[in-house]
């Protein structure tokens, strides 16, 4: 699934055509409950007589081919949406499953359709080819059994991937749709994204009545319920920020003047100026250049008997996505990553001196003058 910046960070374990992969801590807990349920219920089920290490060990391979299933399939996405013109991040295993993270959208509904397509056609590859073994092996079997795990799954994920309901990959696709349709992208992702909200709600009311029955499994339901009508409400403010947003340039937000750091400063030296100046992240400066920006949480992680001597030098986030032209448009730099991570930038002249500091609290601001501003201004109904 495509995404932005939902799930929080990762821990980075690789890199795969060019684009890195990592899992969240929280991964780890649902690959153990996989491994668990496989080893002590499916495979015991499925292969008479097999003994409990040969359980466990087939419990690791099958959580491993399902989760390597998911990273194929956000592969998926990512190589197209690369081909298409759109910079990639990386790509997460989280709680929930993956994600892409990307910068910006798409530029025509072809190149939407493209990429949102690809990760469930990845999966139709990976449901046939597990289909197929299935068949081909003996009924009662180890590998029977997993590849058949493999299959069903495999099959579960593209149905749901593919039903039309945002932030989903079959809400992307209806979004594409929308959009050639009524050429509108903002149009298309406010219905594309309400149907997605009524979905999601839907599938909390499912989960509710599940647990009432009884079931436990019916607080997963609602978990997921509940992520995607998050995501689905993102996709919304989103494009009514796309909306009002619109031609405005990072130079008419800044803050100024931009409180800047020395990067030979300490960190403990910038803790006190932390202390005075109470914002979460800061522009670093080399030779009066801006280099990066120095977060509360870098300092926060560091042990306080090192602060006097680690320079913040190697503590700034480098990202040059943090570093603005004036003229930079905010609906683009809202999509942005590293800016959702960071929830500052700071903007520079030609020569890379601060003119100021743009936060997610000086677009907010505007965004709820832009929307009162057109509230009052609405017709009555």
């Amino acid at each position: 699934m495509p995404g932005g910046d939902m799930v929080g960070r990762s821990i980075r374990i690789g890199t795969i055509a060019g684009i890195p992969f990592g899992v969240q801590p929280a991964w780890l807990f649902i690959f153990g409950l996989v491994t668990w349920i496989l080893a002590i219920g499916w495979f015991p089920d499925q292969v008479s007589g097999i003994s409990p290490e040969a359980a466990w060990g087939l419990g690791l391979a099958g959580a491993l081919l399902l989760f390597a299933g998911i990273v194929a399939h956000e592969y998926g996405h990512a190589i197209v949406a690369r081909r298409r013109g759109i910079e990639v991040e990386e790509i997460d295993l989280w709680l929930l499953g993956g994600v892409a993270r990307m910068r910006g959208h798409a530029r025509k509904p072809g190149d939407e359709l493209a990429y949102a397509a690809a990760g469930p056609a990845v999966t139709l590859v990976l449901a046939l080819i597990f289909s197929g073994i299935t068949l081909a092996l003996p009924s009662g079997s180890a590998g029977r059994a997993l590849a058949q795990y493999e299959a069903v799954t495999s099959i579960l994920i593209l149905a749901f991937n593919l039903l039309p309901a945002l932030p989903l990959d079959g809400g992307r696709v209806l979004r594409a749709a929308l959009w050639r349709i009524g050429g509108d992208p903002i149009k298309a992702t406010m219905r594309a994204a309400a149907l997605g909200r009524i979905f999601a709600i839907a599938l909390m009311g499912l989960g509710i009545a599940a647990v009432a029955l009884g079931s436990l499994g019916g607080l997963w339901i609602v978990l997921v319920g509940w992520f995607l009508l998050s995501a689905a409400t993102s996709e919304r403010i989103g494009a009514e920020a796309q909306a009002r947003m619109s031609g405005i340039h990072a130079a008419e937000l800044m803050t100024t003047p931009a409180v800047c750091l020395p990067a030979t400063a300490t960190a403990a030296e910038a803790a006190r100026v932390m202390l005075r100046e109470p914002h979460p992240a800061f522009p670093v400066l080399e030779n009066g250049r801006v280099v990066g920006m120095l977060s509360s949480g870098a300092i926060a992680n560091l042990a306080p008997a090192s602060r006097n001597e680690v320079l913040i030098a190697s503590l700034a986030d480098r990202d040059p996505h943090l570093l603005l032209d004036g003229e930079a448009e905010v609906t683009t730099l809202l999509e942005d990553p590293a800016f959702q991570r960071v929830q500052r930038a700071t903007v520079v002249d030609a020569d890379g001196h601060a003119l100021g500091v743009l936060s997610i609290t000086d677009v907010q601001r505007r965004f709820d003058a832009q929307r009162e501003v057109g509230e009052l201004a609405a017709p009555p109904t």
